[in-house]
């Protein structure tokens, strides 16, 4: 019987690096929920994206398939005025095989596999960005059902939201299957909120080592930030952005247990690649160097089940 199936619930959140994970060891981040769910469940020590980069990394996930079966390589821009973006439309995801087998499906957050503002086949609800998926905070122009609708506040609690609702008004008769992107972890790494951000004022960032790197020609790669103070406030804004994202996952965990949906729920927690702050003398993910690079702080991603 279908109503037999668990619901499944993915957060995959953006540049979210394993290494800034407090169940894969950093002892200074503060992620109550995420080590939850790793006490609860599975976490995964060596979990690869297929990709350094958001765009290809998510449709992999989506389709179940390499860049080169997919077709996108790199990110795409979604910059109002852009050029059309490639897109995966003409293959199959999993949110259209669950859907033929009776699971209602849903879409919050960060999409970036196609223009997010048009609703994906195979999702019965659909609430991405617009035309950009920034800022942290502020004035938020989100994709709901494919209609702009302009919000005003901190994105990632508003989404948040959305989710909660569709919990609450879905058909209680079929298993869903979601998925909830959030991007605090992505540039710019600024606008956490500061009861978070405060915590990490006086961290000494043990898992971020202060490093150059060279290539094998001896020329440097793209620096982190000169200027100390600066690359300082980055740090307590990335880790500020983990917290801040475990804080939204903590919310919707707890509407499951409360709502008696949370037994029947599968749950993962990952994210479409890595991201250095620092490690190897540079900033960003795979696109931080040219080729892109296959670093561990690039490719290792957090992957929880539970």
């Amino acid at each position: 019987m279908i109503s037999d199936q668990p619901n499944i619930l993915v957060f995959m959140t953006d540049d979210h690096g394993q290494w800034a994970s407090h169940c894969y060891g950093n002892y200074e981040l503060h992620t109550p929920n995420m080590d939850r769910l790793a006490g609860a469940g599975v976490r995964m020590g060596r979990a690869f994206t297929p990709s350094p980069v958001c765009s290809p990394a998510r449709a992999s996930f989506f389709t179940g398939r390499f860049l080169s079966q997919h077709g996108i390589h790199d990110w795409i821009n979604e910059s109002p005025g852009a050029a059309a973006s490639l897109n995966i439309d003409d293959q199959n995801t999993i949110a259209q095989l669950l859907q033929q087998t009776g699971y209602e499906t849903a879409l919050f957050g960060k999409w970036h596999c196609g223009r997010s503002r048009k609703p994906a086949a195979g999702f019965d609800r659909w609430f991405s960005y617009f035309d950009d998926q920034l800022p942290h905070c502020g004035t938020q122009r989100f994709s709901d059902q494919g209609e702009l609708v302009v919000e005003h506040g901190r994105q990632s609690p508003l989404i948040t939201n959305h989710v909660i609702d569709f919990l609450g008004a879905r058909d209680h008769g079929r298993p869903f299957f979601a998925c909830v992107g959030y991007v605090n972890t992505h540039s710019p790494f600024a606008d956490q909120p500061e009861h978070i951000a405060g915590r990490y004022r006086d961290c000494l960032f043990d898992d971020v080592p202060d490093e150059l790197f060279y290539s094998a020609h001896g020329e440097a790669f793209v620096p982190v930030p000169d200027d100390k103070a600066m690359h300082r406030e980055q740090l307590v804004q990335y880790y500020a952005a983990v917290t801040a994202i475990d804080e939204q996952v903590g919310v919707i965990i707890d509407h499951l247990e409360r709502t008696g949906q949370l037994h029947n729920t599968l749950i993962v927690y990952t994210s479409d690649h890595g991201h250095m702050c620092g490690h190897h003398g540079l900033w960003r993910k795979g696109n931080a160097t040219t080729p892109q690079n296959f670093f561990d702080e690039s490719i290792l991603v957090p992957c929880i089940l539970s």
